[in-house]
């Protein structure tokens, strides 16, 4: 068989996956056989956009840390195999001491990874700051760099370096791989710290051993224990990711009066949303709650979010006959649009998100699951034994904590509770507002920058 005929199978089996087996078992199988053909035929433009393809077509579809561990400990391994046959070579440069660079592949859009990353470097103090230089690496074409990004470069006086003078969708992206190590080590920064991204990351840190940290956001602080030379600057410092989070919410400032929201017990037209990346919605557990929800109160609708309206959703509520209740809104830049694009925010099963926490502090009602990644679970214990709740406030903390093996039915009984009890609603909407004052503060996000850039420049 041939390699394009094996390429035109892997993209027919991708098109038909079902389920997470379905794509572990096609990474593992007949797409690892792919990228090992690319290696063997020298072929490195085309390994490195198989991994990119892999990641966004057989990964990220059901993005949560047990496939991301999976699936990423087979590309480790078949790197690591292909350093030690001598296809790619390691370097050691030297070190310059005041001298570091972050990468971060993509700065087109704001994701929740890079808004934590620019609060970040605000809150780091200016005149330890202005002791090192700082560079920012990336593959986004200068001229499609946001402008938030420019604009806060300029002010702390970062250079911003792009290994890409093509299209994204043209990049070689093993000339980019390159270029970035040879100026790394011609210009002798200390050390290259990756933000949140995967793409790329096992290269080059095998490329550049030992001079490579990792920055990561909480779904992924534990995927990457098996690959070699990467740590994550948080838990290296014994952090977690709810405090790195601190450093992007503290600038947001909920203000009860605009954001009050009001639901329509009356008639039940609630109008349920979900503002998350399309790999985040595409899950069984939350689609099916969705779907009990759109049933249960047959006058509301659900709107959802994506970079693009993906087919797996979309089917899944043309099979359920609820399309005409349902909407794609695209993606939504908050900064522009702001929080409310609905009543209650119905959050996924799995890795939960920036936005999400942002909607609960500031007072859009915010039902999460138990067994998630949202924040405030990592409070749970702190929450639980605290007495001072009222009545209500203690019946919402038992409702979310109290069954955490059925965290469906929690998840489903909180939502019909929001949507029936207009006290339970008003309650709930104030008490995470509380809650999102009282662990997010300005004085513990500088601390903590300060903290993770001493680490970092160490």
């Amino acid at each position: 068989m041939n390699k394009i005929n094996i390429l035109d199978q892997l993209i027919y089996f991708q098109k038909n996956i079902r389920d997470e087996e379905d794509a572990y078992n096609l990474y593992k199988g007949l797409y690892s056989t792919c990228l090992i053909n690319s290696l063997e035929n020298k072929n490195f433009k085309e390994f490195f956009n198989l991994e990119n393809w892999g990641l966004e077509k057989l990964v990220k579809i059901f993005d949560n840390q047990n496939h991301y561990n999976k699936c990423l400990k087979i590309f480790d391994d078949i790197l690591d195999d292909a350093f030690k046959k001598k296809k790619f070579k390691s370097v050691t440069p030297k070190k310059y001491n005041n001298k570091i660079a972050f990468y971060v592949n993509n700065l087109q859009i704001i994701l929740a990874h890079v808004e934590v990353f620019l609060n970040f470097l605000e809150n780091i103090d200016q005149d330890k700051f202005s002791k090192y230089q700082v560079d920012i690496f990336t593959i986004t074409p200068l001229e499609k760099v946001n402008e938030k990004v420019k604009n806060l470069c300029k002010v702390l006086n970062i250079n911003i370096f792009s290994f890409n003078n093509l299209d994204p969708k043209n990049i070689d992206l093993y000339a980019s791989y390159q270029s970035i190590i040879n100026f790394y080590s011609e210009n002798e920064y200390k050390n290259l710290i990756f933000l949140s991204t995967v793409n790329g990351m096992s290269f080059l840190s095998k490329s550049i051993p030992h001079n490579v940290s990792w920055f990561s956001l909480k779904h992924l602080s534990n995927s990457f224990i098996s690959l070699k030379n990467i740590y994550s600057v948080h838990n290296e410092i014994k952090f977690d990711l709810v405090e790195n989070t601190k450093i992007f919410f503290n600038k947001y400032k909920p203000n009860i009066n605009s954001q009050l929201i009001n639901c329509n017990f009356i008639d039940k037209k609630i109008k349920f949303f979900t503002i998350n990346r399309e790999e985040k919605i595409r899950d069984g557990i939350f689609l099916d709650c969705v779907k009990d929800v759109l049933s249960k109160f047959p006058h509301s609708t659900f709107s959802w979010t994506g970079r693009h309206k993906d087919s797996f959703i979309q089917n899944f509520f043309d099979q359920h006959n609820l399309s005409q209740r349902v909407f794609y809104l695209g993606w939504i830049d908050i900064d522009k649009l702001g929080l409310k694009h609905g009543d209650i925010f119905l959050d996924t099963e799995n890795l939960s998100g920036v936005v999400a926490s942002k909607c609960f502090m500031s007072g859009v009602p915010t039902v999460f699951f138990n067994k998630s990644l949202f924040w405030l679970n990592d409070y749970q214990d702190d929450i639980k034994n605290n007495d001072s709740y009222n009545f209500i406030e203690q019946e919402i903390i038992n409702d979310w904590y109290n069954n955490s093996a059925n965290y469906k039915n929690n998840y489903l009984n909180i939502i019909s509770k929001l949507s029936t009890n207009k006290e339970y609603f008003n309650n709930y909407r104030d008490l995470s507002i509380k809650l999102g004052k009282k662990y997010f503060n300005i004085s513990s996000s500088k601390k903590l920058a300060n903290l993770l850039f001493e680490n970092m420049i160490s």
